[in-house]
This record gives structure tokens, sequence and C-alpha cells, in this order.
């Protein structure tokens, strides 16, 4: 997974792959949804990349998502670092306890 400070538009821009650093290849793109406070959505185009060497696909995203997340970065760290009380929207409208649960868990494992 590559995470860039902001999204481009540029694809002839060389990006290695992370795994055995040879220069990766355009492979398109795809929607990804970003779920943010009071359940805003917002849908972004996020790139992705192919490496012939170790034939791994990557994709690059903004610094505002994390990898295999649906919420933004921004809800799961107020999440996690306990600035979001019961009485908030997020909290009644945002990720179930089970998924507040596991994030704390791997939180605690990194």
């Amino acid at each position: 997974m590559i995470i860039i400070s902001e999204l481009t538009e540029d694809y002839k821009s060389f990006r290695y792959c992370p795994s055995c650093g040879d220069i990766l290849g355009p492979r398109g793109d795809r929607k990804r949804l970003i779920r943010h406070y009071n359940n805003d959505v917002e849908v972004i185009r996020v790139k992705r990349f192919h490496c012939n060497s170790c034939r791994q696909n990557h994709t690059e995203l903004p610094v505002t998502a994390y990898p295999r997340r649906r919420y933004s970065r921004a809800v799961i760290e107020d999440i996690l670092e306990g600035y979001v009380s019961s009485d908030d929207d997020l909290t009644i409208y945002g990720p179930s306890p089970q998924t507040i649960k596991r994030w704390l868990t791997t939180a605690n494992h990194a």
C-alpha cells in the first residue's frame, strides 16, 4: 500500500514498489468511499499500480485514509484517542462497537 500526501493526476511520475523497489506501472483506478463525521461520505478515485518484478498490485491512498478502513483517519484517531463521547453523532451513526473494539485491539498490538 502506498500512502501519499495529496492526490495527483500524473500517471507518468515514477512510483517504486514497496516490496521489491522496482518501478511500478499503472493498473487503472477505482472508487473508494471514505466516511467522515455526521455520516458524510466522500467518494474518491484511488490509483492502482502493478509491479512486473514481484507481480504485486498496490493502491495509492491519500493521507486522509487508512488502508482497508471505511472511516477517515480523523474519525478513527479521534475514537482511539477518546475524543468522541457516547453522546456524539458519530457513535450513534458511526462504527459499531465491534468495529471500535477491533480498532482498539489492533492499535494496542501495533
